[in-house]
């Protein structure tokens, strides 16, 4: 295996700085040496900053901006690359999901000429915001009139408040990047292959706060729009088959509590009914035909079960998030890290990545570098049949 360029991506009013903890965990395990390019061991580390100071302007400007960085990137390291990973942290993850339509090329399975390895998204708003935690109790008219006197295009959308015949796309951006285009949706004549992009790499991960997340509910990080909760959900247990990490939590109230892999009988084939419908035209109606999907059991709670239902996207947003769910979870293998900080106050969201931007950070986000290691062993965790 050559070289391996890790791709970290920041997420709203972010900092390249923001993954300073886990860079510093990857040069631990590598004796705490650094390469003369920049290097650690094998992986060329790219803390993006094409999107600093410039996350209000949506998911599709900022993947756009994402892409054209690692492009711009790997052109500049030449042949020694070759494979690529990918962290999103927050609205990263759906920078990088977006940025991943862009540069994967279906003909050879690579993203942006390179062989695809890990994606991973820490707290990453999936399913967006607007029916978790505390943004579930207030009105969908007074987030949307936040939203527009804010003048924020990423606040709409993860509030899945965009689209609609006034907008270029009639379909959120959420919904959008849940599906595999059928034709191109832009002069430029790009089919974005969101879906199969994702695919294609060996391994997809989610790290999740279980409760105490304020900004991104374990519900839209993980994947499961039936749990809604700020704080524990009764129902939130780990599933059958995944490894406990911890059972209790250390003297700072964190504790990894378990470690999730999907067995090859509950994700759905490309050829399969279910994933055949991760396709769409942005031509299509606001109403999409959702397929029938057998129910997926994770975290104790199942979904599933759209059968020939129709999605408006301008309904109750849980029948948008339960079919952005069911798409992803039926075409794509994920792992969840799931991850619980028992605390007075819901500051989970920086510390599940030790986000450390000044003193005070530092202090209350450390109970998170526990987290930034495993996240680090991972990274540098390789099957030796991938390679």
């Amino acid at each position: 295996m050559g070289k391996e360029l890790l791709v970290l991506v920041h997420g709203l009013q972010g900092h390249a700085a923001d993954f300073d903890a886990l860079v510093e965990a990857l040069v631990d395990r590598h004796e705490g040496v650094r390469n003369s390019d920049g290097s650690v061991g094998s992986l060329v580390i790219l803390q993006s900053i094409c999107n600093t100071g410039r996350t209000h302007d949506g998911v599709e400007n900022g993947g756009r901006r994402l892409a054209e960085e690692v492009t711009a990137k790997v052109a500049q390291l030449g042949d020694d690359v070759t494979h690529i990973s990918m962290v999103g942290f927050s609205l990263g993850g759906l920078y990088s999901r977006f940025a991943l339509g862009l540069l994967y090329n279906p003909v050879d399975g690579k993203v942006a000429g390179l062989r695809p390895c890990s994606f991973i998204s820490v707290a990453s708003p999936h399913l967006g915001v607007r029916s978790f935690g505390w943004f579930r109790l207030v009105p969908k008219w007074l987030l949307g009139c936040v939203a527009g006197l804010l003048q924020r295009q990423s606040v709409l959308e993860v509030m899945l408040l965009d689209g609609g015949v006034d907008s270029l796309h009639s379909r959120p951006v959420l919904e959008r990047i849940s599906v595999d285009e059928v034709e191109s949706s832009s002069a430029s004549g790009e089919r974005l292959l969101f879906v199969s992009a994702l695919r294609s790499f060996h391994r997809t991960v989610l790290y999740a706060n279980a409760q105490n997340d304020f900004m991104v509910p374990y519900g839209s990080s993980a994947l499961q729009p039936a749990l809604d909760h700020l704080f524990m959900h009764p129902e939130l247990k780990p599933p059958q088959g995944a490894k406990l990490l911890e059972d209790g939590h250390d003297k700072d109230g964190a504790r990894l509590w378990y470690d999730h892999h999907e067995a090859q009988s509950e994700t759905k084939k490309a050829d399969s009914p279910a994933y055949s419908s991760v396709v769409s035209s942005p031509n299509e109606s606001s109403t999409l035909a959702a397929s029938s999907v057998a129910e997926y059991s994770s975290g104790g709670v199942a979904f599933g079960g759209e059968s020939d239902r129709a999605l408006d996207v301008n309904a109750p947003s849980e029948r948008i998030e339960q079919v952005i769910a069911t798409r992803l979870r039926s075409a794509v293998r994920w792992r969840t890290v799931c991850v619980d900080f028992r605390m007075s106050a819901p500051f989970a969201h920086n510390r599940i990545l030790a986000v450390k931007r000044n003193w005070f950070h530092k202090w209350l986000n450390r109970p998170g570098e526990r987290i930034v290691a495993h996240l680090a062993d991972l990274v540098l965790e390789h099957d030796h049949a991938f390679l």
